[in-house]
């Protein structure tokens, strides 16, 4: 096809320069379209405000980028040994060099986009709301959302499944399946919102709410093309021999037929499969409490409690992982799959927030402005992205070590902004008034904690591909014995070292963080009259 016919990445062995484009995930050529629908009807009945409505969204994406394995134009590597022998040590890259000339490739490599990646997909919401004034001091905020998320088709057939008993690629509305394969998540979610606000005085006002959102992620982007659209395929000489020639040029991929509805997933293409019992959406909880209060000066205060709670973020558990001590030979479908990742996607993730927020807020009046933010916090989950992202451990005896501190956790953030007009000689018309009046000084002053960081370990003996990440072990408590600087040491690594043995380390995710951070942004103006303008 035109869009696959580019010259080849081409690798020679060693330190010679590589020919060609080295991006597999290019050229692509998007279409991505998005129709919404929002209506809303509003009465007012007494001191009750109602209002019905209905959200629609519908996701359309038309995508061609085989961007999985060495891309659409595929590659070629020149290895020291097509034109080596026994016993020989190729020298530099020039044995490489010498295949290259004869145009003898020790590997080969190739995407092929057997079918364009589309997507189809609805979003349906439906609400009632009432806003009802109780008295002159309380308020209270009551309301339902009803929504629907069938289940994503492609532009002219349902989705993927991977079957783990035969190892067939199920293909939705081909030869008898039904269009989701069985993957069949909630048809529809009832979330409630409740909220209300009192005016204790006309200083003070307490607020609180609660709702329940859905996590309204396309499937879209997460299931946009693996197996059978997008195929990667390779291959590599043994020995002193070599794979194919320029000549001949990679080989074509014959694209499986899709009309049986059930396709064998080939070892050592990677897949991601939807779980047929654990796709639910997320729920997403949250709460808070506020006490607000205008003080003299006419300075606004808030004290709020924040929280919330996700329960079954998407994301990936690889299930192709070895056991501590096997090797890839000790996957768990390394007979079918090979070393390829075989990425069980659902709902599996939690992510934990709780905060205390104090703001502070005074309107620009005689000369002086302040808007200030304190925010003491705790975010814990699973993963930070959701959709398209993996766990730091796939193996079921570490799984529970993936809840930690989030990546973006920041225990202390502190912010204040402010602009004061210097009040000298405001109203005198005097020579040194002139010079001294109508500056303004404005500054903003940020300190926020450093966020959280994992720090890797190494571990040869431990030999369990895909099974998850290795950590530094960590003996005692970690102490500091510099500021933070480019050429000195900020803590006292003695207390790490590599694990051994079958362990992946003791260490947890996210378990260190980097030092904190502090900025301060002053300038000082000077406002210059022309006439009666200022």
């Amino acid at each position: 096809p035109p869009r696959s016919t580019l010259f080849p990445y081409t690798t020679l062995f060693r330190s010679l320069s590589a020919i060609g484009n080295p991006s597999s995930w290019n050229p692509y050529f998007y279409t991505t379209s998005v129709y919404s629908f929002t209506q809303a009807l509003t009465k007012v009945a007494g001191r009750h405000e109602l209002r019905f409505g209905y959200d629609m969204n519908y996701l359309e994406m038309n995508h061609w980028q085989p961007e999985i394995g060495s891309g659409p134009r595929g590659a070629f590597t020149f290895g020291g040994n097509t034109t080596s022998a026994p016993g020989y040590q190729p020298v530099g890259g020039w044995n490489g060099y010498a295949g290259f000339l004869l145009g003898l490739s020790s590997s080969y490599g190739k995407s092929v986009q057997a079918e364009e990646m589309t997507t189809r997909e609805w979003q349906h919401g439906f609400y009632i709301r009432d806003r009802w004034q109780v008295n002159d001091k309380l308020t209270l905020n009551g309301g339902l959302r009803f929504e629907m998320y069938p289940v994503m088709t492609r532009a002219n057939r349902g989705i993927e499944r991977l079957d783990f008993n035969t190892w067939n690629v199920l293909i939705g509305g081909m030869g008898g399946n039904p269009s989701n394969v069985g993957v069949s998540p909630k048809p529809l979610y009832v979330v409630p919102r409740l909220g209300g606000a009192y005016r204790v005085d006309d200083q003070t006002v307490i607020r609180a709410g609660y709702g329940m959102t859905i996590n309204p992620l396309p499937w879209s982007r997460p299931l946009r093309g693996f197996y059978p659209l997008t195929i990667a395929f390779g291959n590599s000489a043994t020995g002193y021999n070599y794979i194919t020639s320029l000549e001949q040029g990679i080989p074509v991929l014959p694209t499986p037929d899709l009309t049986s509805g059930a396709v064998p997933l080939p070892s050592g293409v990677n897949m991601r499969t939807p779980n047929p019992d654990n796709v639910d959406r997320a729920t997403l909880h949250q709460w808070n409490l506020t006490f607000e209060r205008r003080l003299p000066l006419d300075i606004v205060t808030s004290v709020a409690y924040v929280g919330t709670r996700t329960n079954g973020g998407y994301a990936d558990i690889d299930r192709n992982y070895a056991d501590p001590g096997t090797g890839n030979a000790g996957r768990q479908y390394f007979a079918r799959s090979g070393a390829a990742q075989i990425l069980d996607w659902g709902a599996w993730t939690t992510n934990k927030y709780h905060s205390l927020q104090v703001a502070v807020n005074r309107p620009f009046k005689n000369g002086l402005l302040l808007k200030g933010a304190y925010t003491w916090s705790k975010a814990m989950n699973m993963a930070d992205e959701d959709g398209w992202t993996g766990l730091t451990w796939n193996h079921p005896t570490q799984f529970d070590r993936n809840y930690a501190r989030a990546g973006y956790d920041r225990t202390h953030v502190f912010q204040m902004g402010v602009v004061y007009e210097l009040p000298f000689l405001r109203e005198s018309t005097s020579p040194v008034a002139y010079i001294i009046k109508d500056w303004q000084v404005n500054g903003i002053f940020s300190a926020f904690s450093g966020t959280p960081f994992t720090m890797g370990g190494n571990n040869p003996t431990l030999n369990a591909p895909g099974a998850g990440s290795i950590t530094i072990n960590q003996s005692a408590d970690l102490t500091r014995i510099n500021d933070p600087g480019r050429d000195s040491k900020l803590w006292d690594d003695s207390v790490f070292t590599h694990p051994t043995g079958l362990t992946f380390g003791n260490s947890g995710r996210n378990a260190f963080r980097y030092p904190g951070v502090w900025n301060l942004d002053l300038s000082l103006f000077r406002n210059i009259p022309i006439g009666r303008y200022r």
